[in-house]
């Protein structure tokens, strides 16, 4: 949902900024490129897998546990 945020806002503040000539908004959707790419470098911010793909009849349920990463 965050990084979605981001994303939209840099997206945004550069075509707002090198295309209507607002500093501000340019300045805003650099800004906002950088954390995108930092995150995307970043290894607390992982991209995550897919254990298990089923299809659930009417009736069934589901039970999702997570379990914490070990260091």
């Amino acid at each position: 949902m965050i990084g979605a945020l981001i994303e939209r806002l840099a997206r945004t503040g550069l075509r707002k900024g090198f295309r209507q000539g607002s500093t501000s908004w340019a300045v805003l959707g650099i800004a906002m490129s950088g954390v995108a790419i930092i995150r995307r470098l970043s290894s607390r911010h992982r991209q995550t897998q897919v254990l298990a793909i089923e299809e659930l009849l009417p009736g069934q349920s589901v039970t999702i546990t997570a379990i914490p990463p070990s260091r």
